[in-house]
């Protein structure tokens, strides 16, 4: 799902998709599990937006740090996790 969010213009994701290929990105797939915890998360946050929730589990899950172009939003959902803004 975030991937598909992000590339919706593939022309301007060219550093985004060169990123993406590191060995250290992983790209996960939205389970059952996932969806769960996502959607407790936005309850207890009062927020709506699957995808910044979905990835706010998976960064925790991986103990990874988040690359995005919108920190406020994630950051809003977790002050504590790791982001990188670009």
């Amino acid at each position: 799902m975030v991937a598909a969010q992000a590339f919706r213009n593939g022309a301007r994701q060219v550093y985004l998709r060169r990123l993406m290929k590191k060995p250290q990105a992983k790209v996960v797939a939205l389970d059952e599990q996932t969806a769960y915890v996502a959607g407790m998360l936005l309850g207890l946050r009062g927020s709506s937006d699957v995808i910044d929730a979905s990835v706010i589990v998976c960064a925790r899950r991986y103990d990874q740090a988040i690359v995005t172009g919108d920190p406020d939003d994630l950051r809003q959902l977790d002050a504590g996790v790791k982001l990188h803004a670009i």
